[in-house]
C-alpha cells in the first residue's frame, strides 16, 4: 500500500469549535472532526495551537492538575478514540515536565504519540503574554517527554518519515515560529520534510490576514514545501482579543486552499499536495542541497491508507503551460491586446 500514490497526500487544516479551559469538550469535538476527516481520506490532520485547552485560559494554565493534566487526560482519550485510525493529528496543548510548562503540539497516529515538538519562540509584546506560562524550546533539558502513559521524543528536532517513501515527510512548529526570520521549519525542510504543520493562535488585526496568507505563500516556496496552516476560530474571541479561525495551505509558492473567516461552526479545509513534486523540485533546485540542516531524528511513520477511490480534490490545469481562459475573454481581444502589441506572446487583457 502506497501512502501517496501518484505522488499526491491528502491533507487538512481543521478548525474546530472550541470551549475555552474544558478539554474533555475539545478532545470529543476533535474527535469529531476526525471522523469527518476520515470520511473525506484525508491522511494529515492539523489542528490550532493549544487546541485542547483553548489558547486565552490565561492563569488558568497554572492550574497544573485541573487545566494542564485534564489536557493530557484529554489526549489519552482522544488517542483512545482513534487508535483504529492510521491519520497522522497535530494536536495542541500545554505539557508540563522537568517543572517547566511547554506550549507543544503532539503529533499521534493510530493511538500513540509518535512525538512532543515544543515552541521555540514565545511572543511577549502587544497582546501577547506568553512568556508569563510558558517555557521556551531552548529551555528543556530532556529529549524524551511522559505524555498519557507514553514515553515520547521531545524537541523541535523531529521528523515523522514514511520510511518506505521518503516523499512523506513531515516536520512541525507552532505560530510564532513561523514569523520569526529563521523558522524552525526551514531546517527541517532543509532535513528532508516535504509538509510542514503549522497549528496556530494568531489574532486578527486589519490587514494581517493578507500578511499571514502572503507569508504561508512566500515561505512554502522557500521551503520548497506545502505548508498546512490551523489557526484557532472565533470562540477564542473572549477577551479583548479576536481570532477568525483562518486556514490556509500552501504548496511551493502556491496557495491552494484557504477558508473563509469568521465561521461560527467547526471548519475544515481539505487539499491534495504533490509531495512528489516537490521531491523533484529539490533534486532540481540543487542549490537547495547546499543548505546544511542540523541534527534531526526521524520518527517513522506507519502508512498511511490512501483515499478510496482515488480522486483529487485539488484544482488542476488543464493547460498549466498558457494563461487561463477567463470569461469575457475573445481571442480577438488577446490579438488586439496591449500586452500583445508590446511583443508578449501569450499574454492576455481583458477587453474594453
Amino acid at each position: 500500500m502506497r501512502t501517496a500514490p501518484h505522488g499526491f497526500l491528502r491533507v487538512a487544516a481543521c478548525c474546530p469549535r472550541v470551549s475555552v479551559a474544558n478539554p474533555q469538550a475539545n478532545a470529543a469535538e476533535t474527535a469529531r472532526l476526525v471522523d469527518q476527516a476520515a470520511g473525506q481520506g484525508v491522511q494529515v490532520a492539523v489542528f490550532p495551537e493549544l487546541g485542547l485547552t483553548g489558547y486565552t485560559p490565561g492563569d488558568l494554565f497554572f492550574s497544573l492538575e485541573t487545566l494542564v493534566g485534564g489536557a493530557e487526560r484529554a489526549l489519552a482519550l482522544l488517542l483512545q478514540q482513534t487508535a483504529g485510525n492510521a491519520m497522522v493529528l497535530a494536536v495542541g496543548l500545554p505539557v508540563s515536565a522537568e517543572g517547566r510548562l511547554f506550549n507543544c503540539v503532539a503529533i499521534l497516529q493510530a493511538g500513540r504519540v509518535l512525538g512532543v515538538v515544543p515552541k521555540s519562540y514565545l511572543p511577549n509584546y502587544k497582546e501577547y503574554y506568553e512568556e508569563r506560562w510558558f517555557s521556551t524550546a531552548r529551555e528543556a533539558r530532556g529529549d524524551v517527554v511522559q505524555l498519557a502513559g507514553q514515553a515520547a521524543p521531545f524537541g523541535t528536532d523531529l521528523l515523522f518519515v514514511n520510511q518506505e517513501e521518503p516523499a512523506v515527510a513531515l516536520g512541525a512548529e507552532i505560530c510564532e515560529d513561523l514569523w520569526m526570520p529563521v523558522p524552525p521549519s526551514a531546517a527541517l525542510a532543509l532535513a528532508g520534510a516535504t509538509v510542514l504543520l503549522c497549528p496556530s493562535a494568531s489574532n486578527d488585526l486589519v490587514m494581517k490576514a493578507e500578511y499571514r496568507r502572503e507569508l504561508i505563500r512566500v515561505h512554502s516556496g522557500r521551503c520548497l514545501a506545502a505548508y498546512v496552516y490551523a489557526n484557532t476560530g472565533v470562540h477564542e474571541s473572549t477577551t479583548d482579543v479576536v481570532f477568525a479561525g483562518h486556514l490556509l495551505i500552501g504548496e511551493n509558492g502556491t496557495l491552494l486552499a484557504e477558508n473563509r473567516r469568521f465561521a461560527r461552526e467547526s471548519e475544515l479545509l481539505v487539499t491534495d499536495v504533490d509531495v512528489g513534486r516537490l521531491q523533484v523540485e529539490r533534486a532540481r533546485q540543487t542549490s537547495f542541497a547546499d543548505g546544511a540542516p542540523g541534527r534531526q531524528r526521524r520518527v517513522p511513520l506507519r502508512p498511511i491508507p490512501p483515499p478510496a477511490p482515488h480522486r483529487l480534490v485539488r484544482r488542476l490545469e488543464r493547460t498549466p503551460l498558457c494563461p487561463p481562459i477567463r470569461p469575457g475573454w475573445t481571442s480577438a481581444a488577446r490579438r488586439s491586446s496591449p500586452s500583445r502589441r508590446r511583443g508578449w506572446p501569450g499574454a492576455w487583457s481583458r477587453p474594453a
